[in-house]
C-alpha cells in the first residue's frame, strides 16, 4: 500500500507513526503475504492484550463500587468481536486491508477478521509509541463501547440520579451547556457542564455529547455531596 494512503489513514487513527511499516503490516492478513513476509497475527496477538489491559485499567478507575463481576461483564461487552468489528468499519480499516485470494470484499469481511485488524492496529501504535498512547487511541475508540456495556448493567446511568436529586433539591431539571469543542473531526472532545439550580458545575469531558454529559452529571452529584453508587437512586429511594 502506498505511503499517501497510509497517511490518509493516520489521519483516521489520529496518530502519526514514526515507523509507518508498522501500520502496513498491521493491515497485512495473512492471506496476503507470502510465506516469509509479515502479517498482522502477531501484532493482533499484541494488541488483543493492550486492549484488555487498557479497558480493564479504565473501567477499574471508573466504576469504582463495581466488585469484579460486573467489571468482568462489562470489559467482555467492551472488548467483544462485535465491538473491534463496529469500530473497524468506523476507521474504514477494510478499505485499506491488504487481501488475498479468497477472501470476501472488504465490505463483507467477518467481524473476526475486522477485530483483528483493529487489534493489529493498537498492536502496532503500541510499538510506536508506548502504552500510555495505545491506552489513549483505545480508550477512544472504545468509550461508546464501554458506556454502552456499562449502562446495560445499570451502572453508568448518572443523568438519571441527577434529574432525579434536582427534582427532589430544586423542583427543576438539570441543563447540559456546551463549553467547548476541541480536536479533529475524527477524534473531537466535548467538554459539557451541567447547570442545576441557577448554578454551574465543572465540566465534563468526553468523545461523544453523551459521554460528557455523563461526566458533567457525575460531577453535579460529586459537589452536591450526593452519593454516586445508582441503585438506591434509581429506585428513587432517598439519596444523601
Amino acid at each position: 500500500m502506498a505511503d499517501s494512503d497510509l497517511a490518509g489513514l493516520e489521519e483516521r487513527l489520529g496518530h502519526r507513526f514514526a515507523e509507518r511499516s508498522l501500520l502496513g503490516q498491521a493491515l497485512t492478513h495473512a492471506s496476503a503475504t507470502a510465506a516469509d513476509a509479515p502479517d498482522n497475527e502477531r501484532l493482533e496477538f499484541l494488541g488483543d492484550a493492550v486492549v484488555g489491559l487498557a479497558v480493564c485499567d479504565y473501567i477499574y478507575r471508573c466504576f469504582t463500587k463495581c466488585e469484579e463481576g460486573a467489571l468482568t461483564k462489562m470489559k467482555s461487552l467492551a472488548v467483544s468481536a462485535a465491538a473491534l468489528a463496529r469500530r473497524a468499519r468506523a476507521l474504514d480499516l477494510p478499505r485499506y486491508a491488504s487481501l488475498g485470494r479468497g477472501m470476501p470484499a472488504p465490505d463483507s469481511l467477518s467481524d473476526a477478521v475486522l477485530a483483528n485488524l483493529f487489534e493489529g492496529v493498537v498492536g502496532a501504535v503500541y510499538l510506536d509509541a508506548g502504552f500510555e498512547r495505545a491506552a489513549e487511541f483505545v480508550i477512544g475508540q472504545l468509550d461508546e463501547e464501554i458506556e454502552a456495556a456499562a449502562e446495560s448493567r445499570g451502572e453508568w446511568n448518572r443523568k438519571a440520579i441527577l434529574q432525579q436529586l434536582a427534582s427532589r433539591r430544586f423542583g427543576e431539571l438539570p441543563k447540559y451547556r456546551v463549553v467547548s469543542t476541541t480536536g479533529p473531526a475524527h477524534g473531537k472532545v466535548f467538554e459539557i457542564e451541567a447547570v442545576v439550580g441557577g448554578q454551574a458545575f465543572p465540566v465534563g469531558r468526553g468523545r461523544s455529547k453523551k459521554e460528557a454529559e455523563q461526566r458533567a452529571a457525575s460531577n453535579a452529584i460529586a459537589a452536591l455531596g450526593a452519593e454516586c453508587t445508582g441503585a438506591e437512586e434509581e429506585r428513587g429511594e432517598p439519596g444523601a
